[in-house]
């Protein structure tokens, strides 16, 4: 088949491709280049979370998104020892949202009160693309946690998203894309284009002919 991407889209994420010199980390660490993307190339990137008892993180340090503003947020995922991953920053929190995916079981889940839209894709090769819509209402950096269990209340806090790390346990990630609208667009590389990259709107025509 033949994906006609109906109108424009720009991926605002600086860095797609995960990578440890262009993300912020709290509790965590990230190791570039060391699993297989869905795109069957060596460039995904692992985050591994360390000892310490708290948030095991990587934060998106150049979102220019607008308070107010409609987005859709992705992440290609794939589990390591950590199954779940949640999205944090932006005001989610302080508006009672709490965006999980569960990555055993293919499950996006939101336990909070407000109004964000999760789902999740099957990409193969154990590989989820987590999405989550959502209007802006804060300043906080987008942030993308390791949980240690799925929590089944809202906001998330204590055990689930802050835990005792193992020093070992992580998740594989790749493809961050952040964009203007309603739904999820297909992958958007940005390899450090401050403006974002755009994909112009695509149409078909058949000849009469």
């Amino acid at each position: 088949g033949v994906l006609a991407e109906s109108e424009s889209r720009v991926n605002i994420a600086l860095y797609s491709t995960i990578l440890d010199a262009q993300y912020n980390t709290t509790g965590a660490t990230i190791s570039d280049n060391s699993a297989v993307a869905p795109t069957g190339v060596e460039e995904a990137a692992t985050i591994t979370e360390n000892t310490a008892n708290g948030n095991h993180r990587f934060d998106e340090k150049v979102l220019s998104s607008a308070v107010g503003t409609r987005y859709t947020f992705s992440i290609y995922a794939k589990k390591k020892e950590r199954s779940v991953i949640g999205f944090g920053g932006i005001g989610l929190y302080n508006a009672g949202e709490n965006a999980e995916f569960d990555l055993d079981n293919g499950i996006a889940y939101n336990g909070g009160t407000g109004g964000a839209l999760v789902n999740i894709q099957d990409v193969g090769n154990g590989w989820f693309r987590c999405m989550m819509t959502y209007t802006v209402t804060g300043t906080a950096q987008f942030r993308v946690h390791l949980h240690n269990t799925l929590v089944n209340g809202a906001p998330s806090s204590g055990t689930g998203l802050s835990y005792q790390g193992d020093g070992s346990s992580g998740v594989y990630v790749w493809g961050l894309q952040i964009e203007e609208g309603d739904t999820a667009s297909s992958f958007i590389s940005n390899a450090g284009t401050s403006a974002g990259v755009i994909r112009e709107a695509e149409s078909f025509t058949i000849p009469s002919s």
